[in-house]
């Protein structure tokens, strides 16, 4: 089936997403009209399998200009892109089963791209769908090294980002030589070529450093290979990527923009990173982060070198991995750091109330796709009133839907006894005493600034109270 989409857009801000055959209503609201300069955030909410992901997929489409999108089981959409395209679309991931294109991963290695270096991917998957820790390394590596020129006007961000891990704003890469350095002259010009393709985005500048770079590497073929040999046989080369420079930690003549060219080649690989505690500067290995650490820098360090002016950022199911307290702050700093930008659009899907209550109605909203509930009908784009500083619990059920955040076992022994209770229904002794006893085991285990304790206490003062209205053979009748 095929279908018609397009995004219309406020200067370059995407407020919907006109469909046909997508299974969305034909105009999507995503956001509302900002005057220029000005950023926005929208927040999607939405039960599993509410089409969040999918929704975030076809913006990226949208975004870049495509004029069509295949899902890998589903229906062939026919796009139309807005007359004004985001300048940079960047999509962060804290899931390994995200929507996103595997290509602009900032892994550094070439490959024929089939997107613009102007998307940039952000998270646990590299482009061949292997997930983990090692591509969040390698993605964080490559979005300073390839932006190392910025890194210095941005050295606040950065500081930020390290900071909140307790750990200074510089990392050490150790590189080593790859066994497929080297290869025929023909694979080596083709590689080259690939990589010549792919600089349209950098800054002219930069650009002809890389170009320059690639002819010194053609000239010098033999004497770098042997030279990478020498140091792989002594030691792993040591790059440090800070906001004041990028430095070499070994004597060699191969200079930081040679590395860059030889990662991108393949002929020198990352193996480990080192970081630095800001307290004592102890030494930490890249190992001995958790999951959720790297998916708190590899989404802040990197934006911070990657973001421009004018991007669209797309942000999908951030909460995995994170700490709630981290979960509370996402928001805060991500407004934080895209604060520092202009024009910028953020469209975040989540489950977490933590992150959907961060959203100030001033310079954000809350949206929920509702899912269709007869055979042909649309996915829906409805607003929803602001959470911002709601609790958790209330999020959950204003928003989510969900009666009690409680386990569900734990709220119907409860529910039983008070519609047992309320209905004046028989209760046998030995059920009585049951409940009294499992009650007071629970009351013990709650905080003592919950209010289900009293709800507890209550039940079990009505318990102790009520009369057991059981026939004979049934249970004793206490007042009979």
């Amino acid at each position: 089936m095929h279908g018609r989409a397009s995004g219309s857009c406020a200067g370059r801000m995407l407020t919907h997403l006109n469909s046909m055959g997508g299974g969305f209503e034909r105009r999507l609201a995503i956001a509302p009209q900002v005057e220029p300069g000005g950023n926005w955030f929208t927040v999607f909410i939405a039960e599993n399998g509410g089409r969040k992901s999918y929704l975030l997929r076809c913006l990226v489409e949208v975004a870049l200009g495509r004029h069509q999108y295949v899902a890998d089981k589903g229906s062939s959409i026919l796009l139309t892109a807005p007359a004004k395209l985001p300048r940079r679309v960047i999509a962060i991931s804290g899931t390994p089963l995200d929507r996103f294109p595997r290509t602009g991963t900032r892994d550094l290695k070439i490959r024929r791209r089939k997107m613009p270096d102007d998307f940039v991917y952000l998270g646990p998957r590299a482009s061949n769908g292997m997930a983990g820790v090692a591509q969040s390394e390698r993605s964080l590596v490559g979005s300073l090294l390839s932006n190392r020129y910025r890194l210095k006007e941005r050295a606040s961000l950065l500081t930020e980002a390290f900071s909140s891990l307790g750990l200074s704003p510089r990392i050490d890469v150790l590189l080593q030589g790859s066994s497929e350095r080297g290869g025929s002259r023909e694979k080596i010009a083709e590689s080259l070529y690939t990589l010549e393709q792919s600089l349209g985005d950098r800054p002219e500048d930069e650009a002809l450093e890389l170009y320059s770079t690639m002819e010194k590497y053609r000239a010098n073929i033999g004497k770098i290979n042997r030279e990478l040999e020498r140091l792989s046989n002594k030691t792993e080369a040591r790059l440090r990527l800070g906001i004041d420079h990028a430095t070499i930690g070994a004597r060699t003549f191969i200079d930081v923009p040679m590395w860059e060219l030889l990662i991108r080649l393949g002929h020198v690989v990352i193996t480990g990173t080192r970081f630095h505690r800001i307290k004592h500067d102890e030494t930490v290995l890249g190992d001995e982060l958790s999951s959720g650490q790297w998916g708190w820098l590899g989404t802040f360090a990197s934006l911070a070198a990657e973001i421009r002016d004018d991007s669209l950022i797309l942000v999908d199911e951030p909460e995995n991995s994170l700490h709630p307290r981290w979960q509370q702050e996402f928001i805060r700093e991500l407004h934080a750091m895209v604060s520092n930008f202009r024009d910028c659009q953020v469209v975040v899907a989540t489950h977490s109330p933590l992150i959907a209550s961060g959203i100030s109605e001033e310079w954000g909203s809350i949206r929920t796709l509702t899912k269709p509930t007869r055979k042909g009908a649309h996915v829906h784009s409805k607003e929803l009133p602001t959470a911002f500083g709601w609790s958790a619990s209330d999020v959950y059920g204003e928003m989510f839907g969900l009666e009690s955040t409680r386990a569900p076992d734990f709220m119907d022994d409860a529910n039983t006894a008070l519609r047992k209770l309320s209905m004046r229904r028989p209760i046998t002794d030995d059920e009585r005493e049951q409940w009294i006893k499992q009650f007071r085991g629970r009351i013990d285990i709650l905080p003592s600034h919950d209010s289900m304790r009293d709800v507890l206490e209550g039940i079990i003062a009505r318990l102790k109270k009520q009369d057991t209205g059981e026939s004979p053979g049934h249970g004793k009748n206490k007042n009979a």
